[in-house]
């Protein structure tokens, strides 16, 4: 997995991504890292992308992050849809279809 820091927009423009907003003293945040970083693995045809919130509260207050975990689907630079919580890897293989 990837970890965005200054380049955020640049590397979420083209073609789909996934990016996960958390917090290192999140619990819920440390449980769901194993699954993204294992969904991330599995899927090389999706992009994607963790951004610690109290490393990059521009990016997170840019997305008006409120809760976390939470994770935003992009294409093309434009987000399609977000869901919070922590997510199973069937439900994050279904979250990236776009239907």
């Amino acid at each position: 997995m990837k970890l965005i820091t200054a380049n955020f927009y640049e590397n979420i423009s083209d073609g789909k991504s996934l990016v996960k907003f958390y917090a290192n003293w999140c619990g819920p945040c440390k449980a769901y890292s194993p699954t993204f970083n294992q969904f991330s693995e599995q899927n090389e045809t999706i992009k994607c992308f963790s951004v610690d919130c109290g490393d990059h509260k521009d990016i997170a207050d840019d997305f008006e992050i409120r809760s976390i975990p939470i994770t935003i689907l992009f294409q093309n630079g434009e987000e399609i849809k977000r869901k919070a919580g922590k997510l199973s890897i069937d439900e994050l293989n279904d979250f990236i279809t776009m239907e």
